[in-house]
């Protein structure tokens, strides 16, 4: 399918592309790459902030006789900034293998019932398991994002990361004039993620997606695991073109206000919501976005190990 027919398929569809996955095979090795679909990007490869590159530069390039040792400590001395810049990267990726486990997920169950003719009526298997697994990994490393995010901010504005870890704690000690002090900061403030609290003087509070998502972890943590709900323990298929042979899977997740989603759906409402957020946060912070390359000149030791 052309770009074009497959951008017609999916609007006529009502279906949300979440990703671009590549599958490869070379000499025997298998590799996959994942990347999230931002709406408005032309270039979906650029990644997170990579705030090591320009610290190591120098020191690798005068190390004498490198070793593993060496290499460990040089790269592991992460600034505060940087630590919890690749703490937030490390996250993202994680919701990244989460999301593309449901997605398999629902794609197998969606064959499995064509293949046998159930195509209408509830059912469960015993890897239902597995995917309560990846959607409450989903959500928990989505707060955890969050909150390396909190904390990156509160460095960014002259704070104790330290003591403020978390998005909850920096919410609690921002006032309506710290908005304005720091690029990443803003962003909260113009995508209407922090507002004034009116039950205060200057204070402000959480709203928007950041809200929901804070709810949506704190349910998921703190309250129950998705999967403990009784309408949560079956799939079931849904025809979205009968004539055509189109079908899809659907997998209820139950919201606290009893209404229910799909949970892949709801999954990635908040997949394509953080990762515009955290591009555009990684854009206003002024790091090195740039994709990482290597040339004859960044090897600094060739060595040959076993046979």
């Amino acid at each position: 399918m052309s770009r074009q027919h497959l951008q017609t398929f999916l609007r006529q569809s009502g279906l949300t592309p979440i990703a671009f996955h590549r599958l490869d095979w070379f000499q025997g090795v298998y590799h996959s790459s994942w990347s999230p679909i931002v709406p408005g990007q032309k270039n979906h490869l650029q990644g997170a902030a990579n705030l090591s590159r320009n610290r190591t530069r120098s020191d690798l390039s005068t190390m004498t006789e490198p070793t593993r040792e060496k290499l460990a400590r040089l790269l592991d001395n992460r600034s505060e900034a940087e630590r919890r810049a690749h703490s937030l990267s490390l996250s993202l990726r994680n919701m990244d293998i989460a999301i593309e486990n449901v997605a398999e997920f629902y794609n197998e169950q969606l064959v499995n019932s064509m293949a046998i003719g159930h195509l209408y009526g509830p059912a469960s298997t015993s890897l239902d398991n597995t995917l309560y697994a990846h959607v409450h990994s989903f959500f928990m490393h989505l707060g955890a994002a969050r909150d390396y995010l909190g904390s990156l901010i509160a460095l960014r504005i002259g704070k104790d990361p330290n003591k403020i870890d978390s998005m909850v704690k920096l919410i609690k000690v921002l006032r309506t004039g710290d908005l304005s002090s720091d690029a990443v900061l803003a962003q909260l403030a113009v995508k209407g993620y922090v507002q004034y609290n009116p039950a205060s003087i200057d204070k402000v509070e959480t709203a928007g997606w950041l809200k929901d998502v804070t709810g949506l972890r704190n349910e998921f943590m703190h309250h129950r695991p998705y999967g403990s709900k009784f309408v949560e323990c079956r799939g079931f298929t849904q025809a979205i073109d009968e004539g055509s042979g189109l079908y899809r899977y659907v997998r209820p997740i139950l919201n606290s206000d009893g209404t229910e989603n799909d949970a892949l759906d709801l999954m990635v409402h908040h997949y394509i919501t953080s990762s515009t957020f955290f591009l555009g946060c990684a854009k206003q912070a002024g790091y090195d976005t740039a994709m990482l390359t290597l040339s004859d000149k960044d090897i600094i030791s060739v060595g040959r190990h076993g046979n």
